[in-house]
């Protein structure tokens, strides 16, 4: 029974994303913007920037699904509400309009262009990922329990709590999930530079446990540039422990070609 619910929950997170057509901005973000700054060049800077999105809060439960999933032995009567509730969800999910890869990517890149250079992220700004990312983005079911992201200077300071769904060993993260969080916390300091890149290569250090119930602190910061490449460096800590260290090798890209083909 376990199985036929995670499987209707994950179809749900599948099918989840951009149902709402009359949202704002940007195609489906809703923009909250404090303390607009105009410069002489006509730069725009904005001391805080949040963007949301009306389904933020279902992923947010879909969430606390997956780990309640694990942390809870369920009676044969709520296991069976439980599958009928998520096969509704599910079916009612699938009446939303299809969104094709061209449209998903076209969004993509409108929301990897929101803090490009004509609106820089300020020392101390909360920014966002993509809301779509599976490591920190709001409407991803699968993305961890809790994720932010703030520029400290030059580098990104970044705070992760994985939640039980992650775990490789009870209160213990898998090594593939903290790597991918270093990975998707070194997309936002791309944020930072300037710069958008693919991954090249990613090498991940496991020093400690790296606890999956508490919130773990993770700072990124660039530390080389050679032509096309360049070299982002992490480190995961809880308290004065390092528990993870990555360093990754990104080629830079031109996002607006994933549009133009």
């Amino acid at each position: 029974m376990e199985s036929r619910q995670a499987l209707a929950f994950w179809q749900l997170s599948q099918s989840f994303g951009w149902q709402n057509p009359t949202s704002k901005i940007h195609l489906c973000y809703d923009f909250s913007i404090t303390s607009l700054r105009v410069s002489p060049g006509a730069t725009l800077a904005f001391s805080s920037l949040h963007m949301t999105h009306p389904n933020t809060e279902i992923a947010a439960q879909l969430h606390r699904v997956s780990d309640l999933l694990i942390e809870r032995d369920l009676s044969d009567a709520a296991r069976t509400k439980i599958q009928k509730l998520a096969q509704e969800l599910v079916e009612v999910m699938e009446t939303g309009a299809p969104i094709s890869l061209a449209e998903r990517t076209e969004r993509f890149v409108k929301q990897m262009s929101v803090t490009s250079a004509a609106a820089p992220i300020s020392d101390g700004d909360v920014f966002p990922s993509f809301l779509e990312s599976p490591y920190s983005g709001s409407i991803n079911a699968l993305a961890p329990q809790r994720i932010t992201y703030r520029r400290d200077g030059e580098a990104v300071a970044a705070s992760v709590q994985l939640g039980t769904a992650l775990e490789g060993r009870p209160g213990r993260a898998h090594g593939g999930a903290i790597a991918a969080v270093f990975d998707d916390a070194m997309g936002a300091m791309q944020r930072i530079i300037g710069r958008n890149g693919y991954t090249r290569s990613l090498t991940t250090v496991y020093h400690a446990p790296f606890p999956t119930d508490v919130e773990v602190a993770i700072r990124v910061i660039c530390t080389g540039v050679d032509g096309p490449l360049f070299t982002i460096e992490a480190t995961a800590m809880t308290g004065d422990r390092l528990v993870a260290s990555a360093t990754g090798t990104f080629v830079e890209i031109d996002v607006d070609r994933w549009t133009t083909g």
